[in-house]
């Protein structure tokens, strides 16, 4: 018996195209952030200072971890897997963007004159 390849869906490939370049957006992005990041013991050896610290690093990591299971698993033909890799390659955008509004809604307001 011939065993046929199974087709790779085109639309999961050009996601995973898309999120390897927000990847490498993000990653660029959060140089400065790391680099800072040991400020955060300016104020002292904490336990909430050593959460800070490891939040900041982890995200990356997190990130790039996620799409090389994501990238190798539809290399693999695994799909699912390479779904749910891309879930978990999400959380960590996701909260970043959580992060990010408040912000960004601040400066805009104090741009507009609203403060």
């Amino acid at each position: 018996m011939k065993s046929e390849a199974i087709a790779r869906p085109r639309r999961l490939g050009k996601f995973l195209k898309i999120a390897t370049v927000l990847c490498i957006v993000v990653g660029i992005g959060s140089i400065a952030p790391l680099l800072m990041s040991f400020m955060v013991f300016d104020a002292g050896v904490t336990r909430q200072a050593w959460t800070l610290f490891i939040a900041i690093w982890s995200l990356p990591i997190v990130m790039l971890g996620a799409l090389a299971i994501a990238w190798i698993a539809y290399g693999a033909r695994a799909f699912k897997s390479s779904v749910a890799a891309l879930v978990v390659f999400s959380l960590p955008l996701l909260v970043l963007c959580m992060l990010m509004i408040p912000s960004l809604l601040a400066m805009v307001s104090s741009w507009l004159g609203f403060d």
